[in-house]
Parts: C-alpha cells; structure tokens; sequence
C-alpha cells in the first residue's frame, strides 16, 4: 500500500481508512493524506479525532503523525453513502492541530476542516486497467471560506474516470457571498473548476494544483485551484476529492464523493 508520500507502507492488521482533508491555509489549499489509527475504524462513522501525514514535520513517510482533534469545534454536513462506504463532514471553529513542526494550535472560530474517508479496507485499492465509468454524485460538504462563511455549490460535481488511459476528470462550482472577516471585505463570487485527465498515481489517488478557473464577481483578483482525491474499495467503487479555490485573499474549500 502506497501513503500520501508515494511510499510503501504496511497494512496494519486492524484495517485502515484513507482519510483526505482540506482547511485554508496559503501553503496547501487541499491535503491527501492516510490515517492508520484503527481509532476511527467504524462503518458509517467518524471519531472526533485521526492522525495523519505531517506537513510540517521532517518525515517523509506516514510514520510522521500529526494529530487532528475536533477540540470546542463542531461536527458539521456529516454524511454516509451505503453503497461506497464512503463518509465526510467538516469541523468548524476551534478545532486542534499537533504536529511536529507547529505544536498544539488552536484554530480560530472562522475556520472550517473539511475531510472524506473511505470505509474499512484491509488491502491496496485495485483499480481497473480499462475502460471509462461516469461517478455519481454521493454527497459532500457545503463550501466556506476564510472568513467563516457558508455558500453552496452552482450545479451537482462531476466524476469520470478513464481507467485506460489511467486518467481522471472533475468539474465542480461554488456560489460564495459577500462578507467581512480575517480575509477581508469580499463581494459576492462564483467560481467553477475543471481539472481534466489528471494521472492516477501508485496509491490510487490524484492532484491537480493547476486546474482551469474562472469566476464571476472576482474582478482583477488573480484566481487559482488545487484539486486531490482519492479512490476506495474493490474496483474504485467510491472516490472523493477535495478542493481549494482562491479569489485574492479568500481561501475556499470543501470535499464531494462520488460512487460506482
């Protein structure tokens, strides 16, 4: 089994769950990690905490933990697709991070961590070597920003897969409003992203931190995306993707997940 890192890593005996997540930070606007913690193993379920891959730390493997902890913060948007075991939420306000690098840090009650895990697998993720398969979309979370705020999406995400050519493609919208707050006075926005026939790499996961935007209401402010996702169970049947959009100062994120 391949981590967040590219490298190969034991299956732990208990099972394991890849579990990816994105918050607004400038330095990583989506994160693809693998959390090992047999803790949070549970269908259908999420605990209010998991360790995962440090940025900030000096490994380079998944033996470099940092922790996660919902903290005074709130479980929000949860959701269950049955039929992938897919799951996802997001914790908002006063959620806590430790890791190597940084120590204990609480997050200020603007902030917002989204994050999908994939159901209880005791082997790699075997995909298909041919053929093409449209996703359908399972659900997700509702899109915010560094000022704290909620919008929603434009139209339902899309998923494609082209496992011949190893490749996949994701479109999605997000409709922000106008707000004040640590990022600033923001106008009201839409954005949309596509990022096509991004490589599907060893561990069965992806990232784009070019994919095409473009936005209504962001005048001359630059805008730009990264896109990561990760496949799950036998054959790819569920995948999620997390995502960041940038209009100027405003950081915007959220994740979706999609079935077979």
């Amino acid at each position: 089994m391949y981590d967040a890192y590219a490298a190969q890593v034991a299956i732990p005996a208990a099972g394991y769950r890849h579990v990816s997540y994105v918050y607004p930070t400038a330095a990583n606007l989506t994160a693809m990690e693998i959390s090992l913690d047999p803790q949070i193993i549970a269908a259908g379920g999420w605990s209010s905490f998991f360790n995962a891959p440090s940025s900030n730390g000096s490994g380079s493997s998944s033996v470099n933990q940092a922790a996660f902890n919902l903290g005074g913060g709130q479980q929000l948007d949860f959701g269950y697709d049955t039929i992938s075991g897919m799951s996802w939420g997001r914790w908002q306000g006063s959620w806590v991070t430790t890791s190597p690098g940084q120590g204990t840090v609480t997050q200020p009650g603007t902030s917002n961590l989204h994050w999908f895990a994939s159901p209880t697998q005791n082997q790699a993720v075997n995909l298909p070597r041919t053929g093409t398969f449209n996703y359908t979309y399972a659900g997700g979370t509702m899109p915010t920003d560094n000022n704290g705020m909620t919008g929603n999406m434009v139209s339902t995400p899309t998923f494609f897969a082209d496992f011949s050519n190893q490749t996949v493609s994701t479109t999605l919208g997000v409709n922000m409003p106008a707000s004040t707050g640590p990022a600033g006075p923001l106008t009201a926005v839409t954005i949309n992203a596509t990022a096509n026939n991004m490589p599907i790499l060893p561990g069965a996961n992806f990232k784009s931190n070019t994919p095409a935007v473009t936005c209504t209401g962001c005048g001359a402010n630059p805008v730009s995306g990264a896109i990561s996702g990760q496949f799950a169970g036998p054959g790819g049947s569920g995948v999620g993707i997390g995502y960041g959009l940038k209009n100027g100062p405003q950081v915007i994120n959220g994740v979706s997940v999609f079935r077979k």
